[in-house]
């Protein structure tokens, strides 16, 4: 599997969202040296998310493939597609839990 810098669509946007609309949050996570933990452990989570989707389901297989390739790509980039809208609607609650929980880390050590 990919790491965080090989396919980091996740990771750029958090980021990207973090510096831009939770400033603060992203002043503290540079600040106890967690910024790459952090974007790393998003963009693995909703890229394992992602492409968990078991495409069979959605009848993207390898029948259709054989068959008709063109319907094959439409249907697995419109699969892709509704998959990766319903991440995008949950991973800022997934960045915002785990900023808490690193905010509780670092008091239990202080």
């Amino acid at each position: 599997m990919p790491t965080g810098t090989e396919h980091g669509y996740w990771r750029s946007i958090c980021k990207k969202y973090m510096q831009e609309q939770r400033a603060d949050d992203w002043r503290y996570l540079l600040k106890i040296g967690r910024t790459d933990t952090f974007l790393n452990v998003v963009d693995q989570k909703f890229y394992e998310k992602e492409y968990s989707v078991p495409m069979e389901e959605y009848g993207v297989t390898e029948e259709l493939k054989a068959k008709d390739p063109m319907a094959w790509i439409q249907c697995y980039n419109q699969v892709r597609a509704q998959i990766k809208e319903r991440c995008s609607r949950t991973w800022k609650i997934f960045a915002q839990a785990m900023l808490i929980y690193s905010k509780r880390q670092e008091s239990k050590l202080s």
